[in-house]
């Protein structure tokens, strides 16, 4: 990927030059045994770009590609992968008769993709013999390692650009250069859909500055206890909308609640809980001992950061708990939010 970021204001590119947005190599040896074309034998892994929906630039480079001698002649197939679906054969290297061909391949496809990420690989299968591409490193006598670039194909009008914008994806791209930007678009969990910036710091993607990445809202719903302990209310959002989080890291969560109630000898706590429960934050206590009429309490929980794992689900949730004896009904509403800071 391209450290795009380093353009700045004005780019000083000339149109129909390229950009580098991704690079993948190999530096061994690849035997194409695959003899059909929807399932080739993959020469060059996917590589994850993000497009802006420019036209982009395909190379596939390989020093020496053998295609295998058959008395009934033998050929090795090129295909490009995009998205995990083959658009088309990229090159076709042909032998006629038993010897070996040994040639050395440069193939190029211009393709026009949407804006967002996108995975390209180079797959190849063959006729009636196993064929080899060659690539064995960076030694002297070495064949240089066989490599795919896809680079943006510079437009007319981008040097007239004021400003460059990151591009808008919802995968943290592979492959990045130190400085590289992008606007990570997540995916609208608990009603909110957000966008938050974030920067290669040369070990991996962090988020710059602050972006809510999900909501909960209870709305304001009564309800009706007859126990002395009642765990896990729901309410609104409160114990139903779940949150995965994007990628493990430090994550600021904060809330407000409230409540009216129309007994004496109440307590309500929030948590914020894995929903496996091999995590439970206590975040906020309301009580009230007094009474017995009607009372209004309200909290404001001071933002707390914990480390969040994505591999896990969380969630809101609020517990009541009453005076012995006691029961009785409570309006409850609250609000809270998680937002992403550093991984």
């Amino acid at each position: 990927m391209a450290n795009l970021s380093a353009f700045g204001g004005a780019q000083p590119i000339t149109p129909g030059g390229l950009v580098e947005l991704g690079y993948g190599e190999i530096t061994s040896n690849v035997t194409v045994s695959s003899t059909t074309e929807a399932s080739g034998t993959t020469v060059i892994p996917a590589v994850t770009v993000v497009s802006d929906g420019s036209p982009l630039d395909i190379e596939f480079s390989s020093a020496r590609a053998r295609v295998t001698g058959h008395p009934s002649g033998n050929y090795i197939v090129f295909n490009v992968v995009i998205d995990g679906t083959t658009q088309g054969r990229l090159g076709v290297v042909y032998s006629t008769g038993s010897a070996s061909l040994d040639t050395p391949v440069h193939l190029k496809y211009r393709a026009t993709l949407s804006a967002g990420a996108h995975t390209v690989a180079v797959t190849a299968f063959r006729y009636l013999a196993d064929c080899t591409i060659q690539a064995t490193g960076h030694a002297v006598t070495d064949e240089l390692p066989t490599f795919l670039r896809v680079s943006k194909i510079v437009q007319q009008n981008d040097g007239l650009k004021p400003f460059w914008t990151p591009p808008i994806t919802a995968s943290l791209p592979s492959n990045p250069d130190t400085g590289d930007q992008i606007i990570y678009k997540h995916g609208g969990t608990g009603n909110i859909g957000s966008h938050l910036p974030m920067i290669y710091d040369g070990t991996k993607w962090q988020p710059v500055g602050e972006a809510v990445l999900c909501r909960w809202n209870s709305g304001s719903a009564t309800q009706v206890f007859s126990s002395t302990s009642v765990t896990n209310v729901t309410v609104g959002d409160y114990n139903t909308v779940t949150f995965t989080p994007p990628w493990d890291g430090y994550y600021e969560i904060s809330q407000k609640t409230g409540m009216w109630e129309l007994n004496s000898g109440i307590g309500m706590q929030t948590m914020f809980s894995a929903t496996d429960g091999s995590a439970n934050y206590a975040l906020q206590y309301i009580q009230d001992w007094n009474g017995p009429y009607q009372h209004h309490r309200e909290g404001h929980g001071m933002p707390i950061t914990y480390y969040l794992y994505s591999a896990k689900t969380y969630r809101f949730t609020a517990n009541i708990t009453y005076a012995s004896g006691n029961t009785g009904t409570i309006n409850f509403y609250g609000t809270a939010h998680v937002r992403a800071l550093s991984r």
